[in-house]
């Protein structure tokens, strides 16, 4: 599969699974593209005059010095760049709930209550003993991995 094809794929997946604004942020980050250093030989002038380019003026290899570069991303860093931003939103939240759990827990704190700010509804109730999610999520991250690394060696 062409990698315009995968990133076309993906971006219908996440679409269908409410991951809009992880697309909006690969999509300004593709606007943008990537950003490089590159050396670049300068010129400086070694007659003529002071402050005004002269057409008898000769100019010798100054300083080397580093500029700023925007470039394009490739259609297969494109898909890598949005293949890894959507394994960071599938792993990083589960990551997140297992320290939140490991911390409270270790306070003695085996459930959590939310509860609108209206005291409307039915509170939701969270138990920190439920198996972790940060394990399954990692489980669906793998793939993610396997796919990358497939797009990378083709490129």
């Amino acid at each position: 599969m062409d990698p315009e094809e995968l990133f076309s794929q993906v971006a219908t997946f996440l679409k269908a699974h409410g991951y809009e604004w992880l697309l909006e942020q690969v999509d300004g980050e593709l606007k943008a593209g990537r950003i490089t250093e590159e050396r670049i030989n300068t010129l400086s002038e070694v007659r003529g005059a002071q402050y005004r380019i002269d057409l008898e003026s000769e100019f010798k290899r100054g300083i080397p010095a580093e500029f700023v570069k925007r470039s394009e991303y490739s259609p297969a860093e494109a898909v890598v760049l949005l293949l890894e931003a959507a394994r960071r939103a599938i792993l990083d939240p589960g990551a997140m709930v297992d320290e939140m759990a490991k911390t409270l827990s270790s306070d003695g704190i085996s459930e959590i209550q939310f509860q609108s700010d209206d005291n409307q509804g039915a509170p939701i109730e969270m138990s920190l003993k439920q198996q972790s999610p940060h394990l399954e999520a990692l489980a669906r991250a793998s793939k993610f991995d396997e796919i990358i690394r497939d797009v990378r060696e083709r490129s």
